[in-house]
Formats: structure tokens, sequence, C-alpha cells
């Protein structure tokens, strides 16, 4: 790590329980918002559990009125950003081939992997941001 890295990440430090604090207020405001959305799973967190919510990874269930990759394109169309960051699920990657697994040894994962969608969590969205995601879905109720 550079003298600079280093610098920029002591800072950071200091503001990581803020970070974090945002964060999670953030994922709970969303989490309420889209509760009621039918075919739309929003990430539950087990009670005296604390998830720091570095991803807000909502899952898109069949019964949703579109697939996740057409949720994805409507979402970019109205500005907001979504990501799937784990297209694959870890058996299937090259580093784990040498482990011998195959396609359907996990089918479970390898659905849910074709289902899961993260949504914009960072600390600097503004509620009316919050809002602007909570209405996109709104609209296809």
């Amino acid at each position: 790590m550079t003298d600079i890295n280093a610098a920029i990440l002591l800072e950071q430090l200091k503001k990581a329980d803020i970070i974090t604090r945002k964060r999670i207020e953030n994922a709970q405001y969303l989490s309420e918002g889209l509760a009621d959305t039918e075919g739309i799973e929003v990430p539950t967190v087990k009670k005296d559990h604390k998830h720091v919510f570095h991803q807000y990874t909502i899952k898109v269930c069949q019964d949703f009125k579109m697939g996740r990759d057409k949720l994805i394109e409507y979402l970019n169309g109205k500005g907001i950003g979504s990501a799937v960051y784990y297209p694959k699920p870890l058996h299937l990657l090259d580093h784990f081939k040498i482990l011998g697994n195959k396609e359907d040894d996990f089918p479970v994962a390898e659905k849910i992997s074709k289902q899961v969608l993260s949504l914009p969590i960072h600390p600097h969205l503004t509620k009316e941001q919050l809002d602007q995601i909570i209405s996109a879905f709104k609209e296809l109720e």
C-alpha cells in the first residue's frame, strides 16, 4: 500500500461507523418501501444480528412482472443503477474447476444466481433518491 492510500484509508476509518450506520438506515428504508412488492424478496436481518450492507441485494422471483435482466434495463431507463455482482455461483467459476463440480451440482445456487440484483445503498444516497428507487418498483404494480 502506498503512503497516499494509507492516508486515505486512515481518514476513511474515522468515518466507518457513520458510513455503516447510513448504509443500514438506507437498507431499512428500502426494505420497508419494497416490502409489499410482489415478486421481490428484500434482504432480512435476523434478530440480534447486524448487517453492514456493503451491498443491498434483492431476489427477483418468478412471479415478478419481469425477469431480472429486463428489470435492470427498466431501472437503467429510470436513471437507477443496479448490478449483478456474482453472476455465477462459486462452483462454476474457473478457479474452482479443480474441485470437479459441474452445472446442476448445486441447483439452488445456480437458480438464485440468475435472480439476484443489487440496488444502490451507498451512504450518500438522499431520501429522494431512495424514494425514486421505491417509486420505480411501485410503478410496475
